[in-house]
């Protein structure tokens, strides 16, 4: 996650919503739908809500299926004493390592150090900027001693580059499980953060085509390193990587004229359009499904 845009107007998640079923692939909880004996797949890399949200199940993944450790003693001893762990921040910080709770929130802490953040166990990693495991959110103060806002930005620059290398490394196996389930071509669509681990992915040959969908966190050299067809949807409205910027990618991937490319800013759309619309808003929904149907498009030319 980069910044608000990324957390506004949050879906109601519903893990009964979709047609389709969570089942473990590369060890990971995974969302499936579409039929068993398609040689094709496409892996969806969520934004911070995951595959719970209905938008995702009911609206995306529907529209494309039908077309296709150990603790120190701070974390022993507040095990009996959950309640008490509102003053603890720094034992906060050891049992999110170590799993024994579901999600934490450290509210303007005190001696926690860059150390302790980087330390955590490569599960934690996800952060508040992902949904599944131990989830930890650190709310800062902008006038702190202890934690000052400049500290607390560089416990989310941490955070962030774990979950990012995180969820790159998280999706080779799921890729190596649908290749051996017999899946033969992959694509792969990353919504905000996600949109990180997919152009990563793109520079591999993991998969074979790719769609970032207002993406968060996209370098020049993470471009430069493309090596397979790219689309690139932006918004008008986006904070987080702005149209200019987008603009700015698809130059470069014009400039390599061995790898196919698109990139389209959605006009009057905001980061997140794809996948956080409200079902009432026609013309949220129509921009959505134009966009969903730009991925279809993408994967249908290059996934075969």
């Amino acid at each position: 996650m980069a910044g608000p845009q990324c957390c506004a107007n949050p879906p109601n998640l519903n893990a009964g919503s979709g047609v389709g079923h969570v089942e473990k692939l590369g060890g990971l909880s995974t969302y499936v739908t579409g039929s068993t004996h398609s040689k094709l797949g496409v892996l969806l890399v969520s934004d911070v809500y995951g595959y719970e949200a209905p938008n995702l199940r009911c609206g995306l993944l529907s529209f494309l299926s039908s077309a296709a450790n150990s603790c120190d003693k701070g974390f022993d001893d507040a095990k009996p004493v959950i309640q008490d762990l509102k003053s603890k921040t720094k034992v906060v910080v050891q049992l999110a390592k170590c799993e024994f709770i579901q999600a934490a929130v450290m509210c303007h802490p005190s001696f926690v150090t860059p150390n302790d953040i980087n330390g955590m166990s490569s599960s934690i990693s996800r952060a508040i900027f992902l949904w599944v495991e131990v989830p930890i959110a650190i709310l800062g103060a902008e006038i702190d001693q202890f934690s000052p806002p400049s500290l607390v930005k560089q416990f989310e620059e941490i955070l962030t580059a774990k979950s990012e290398d995180k969820g790159y490394e998280d999706a080779k196996p799921v890729i190596a499980a649908l290749k051996s389930k017999g899946v033969s071509a992959i694509g792969a669509a990353g919504f905000c953060w996600g949109g990180r681990v997919a152009v990563k992915l793109a520079s591999t040959d993991y998969i074979q085509a790719a769609v970032l969908l207002h993406p968060s966190r996209i370098m020049v050299d993470d471009i430069n390193e493309v090596k397979i067809p790219v689309a690139i949807l932006g918004a008008e409205i986006d904070h987080i990587t702005p149209a200019e910027q987008v603009k700015h990618f698809g130059e470069i991937l014009s400039s390599k004229s061995e790898i196919d490319s698109l990139v389209k800013i959605f006009p009057g759309v905001s980061h997140g359009w794809t996948v956080k619309y409200k079902v009432e808003d026609e013309s949220a929904v129509k921009s959505a499904e134009e966009a969903h149907e730009d991925m279809l498009n993408w994967f249908t030319k290059h996934v075969k």
